[in-house]
């Protein structure tokens, strides 16, 4: 008599998490996937992390900052402060730019506390909390991730420590997506060797035919009056090392 095994039954699809860890949890899966799905599109990688920055920390505004030698450059930035997109600071004079120079978090719960100079091109855009961390890959900090509100101590433990997930995550994409440009314009310098080299080697098998040419003809002539044995040995010789000339030109 045959015996029905039972089936365990899985459910079709799962519940979405209660708890606001797990949501946040899952939310930054959510970025880590978005990341991988953009490579090996930097901007698109940069995008990924502030949107989901600003979403999970509750900021206003963040922005991706890069060292370009002694200035900090922001290639993205969204929310209250997007006027910055684009645009270069002296590196030692921006709160992201510390962090850079420094590889070290850099929070700050009210810039108003600060020193009056200290904050000037952040108080421009009336930002009050102000919150950067290193991205790194291998030890090596690639760019910095700011997140930014108009309000002071708006961010706890909590959100720090998403953002420092979401740029744990965003670093080696962003330094993988920089290794493949910089592997794709080495390999287009290359192309380029390559084809420029090819121009130049048929303009030198151009510049070798007629001086060639003239040598065969007159090899040529030579063959048609009396030579000693002598004379006709380096005759023969010239034929054959023209002949090789040739077939050296052809290859070229």
């Amino acid at each position: 008599m045959l015996v029905e095994k039972e089936t365990t039954q899985y459910p079709s699809s799962f519940p979405e998490p209660a708890s606001p860890s797990a949501q946040v949890l899952v939310r930054i899966i959510d970025a880590q996937s978005e990341m991988t799905d953009a490579m090996p599109d930097r901007e698109a990688i940069m995008r990924v992390v502030t949107h989901y920055a600003m979403a999970l920390s509750g900021a206003s505004g963040a922005s991706i900052s890069i060292r370009d030698g002694d200035q900090v450059y922001l290639p993205v930035n969204e929310g209250f402060t997007a006027q910055w997109e684009g645009a270069r600071f002296p590196i030692a004079s921006t709160l992201s730019g510390q962090c850079l120079l420094t590889g070290e978090q850099y929070y700050v719960p009210d810039l108003n506390a600060m020193s009056p100079d200290a904050s000037e091109i952040s108080r421009s855009a009336h930002v009050r909390t102000f919150l950067a961390v290193p991205l790194r890959h291998q030890e090596r900090v690639v760019a910095a991730l700011s997140v930014a509100a108009p309000q002071p101590a708006a961010f706890g433990a909590d959100e720090i420590l998403v953002v420092q997930l979401l740029a744990r995550l965003a670093g080696s994409k962003l330094a993988h997506a920089q290794a493949f440009h910089e592997l794709r314009e080495a390999m287009e310098d290359a192309r380029q060797a390559r084809a420029e080299g090819a121009v130049f080697a048929g303009m030198i098998a151009h510049e070798l035919g007629s001086p060639i040419a003239a040598i065969q003809n007159a090899v040529e002539l030579l063959g048609m009056g009396t030579l000693t044995p002598h004379q006709a040995r380096a005759r023969d010789l010239i034929g054959v090392e023209v002949r090789a000339l040739r077939m050296l030109v052809g290859d070229l």
